[in-house]
């Protein structure tokens, strides 16, 4: 059941990933889950190269999956 929630969670995190930019300037917004710190780093690095967003933060607790957050301003 949790890894249902949890893929849920991603699927709409990824949703969001692709229209933050779209959305009014600020945030934060959630921009996916990642695998590792390092994974989720390397997402800040590509969008902020791409211009998709203006800065990071990474979340995550022990066991939990690592959410990366992206604000647009």
């Amino acid at each position: 059941m949790l890894r249902k929630i949890t893929v849920g969670v991603a699927a709409v995190a990824g949703l969001f990933a692709f229209s933050a930019p779209a959305m009014a300037s600020g945030g934060p917004y959630p921009a996916g889950v990642y695998p590792s710190y390092e994974a989720a780093w390397a997402a800040c690095d590509a969008g902020k190269a791409q211009g998709r967003w203006t800065d990071c933060s990474i979340e995550a607790g022990i066991d939990d999956p690592i959410l990366l957050w992206v604000w647009t301003d």
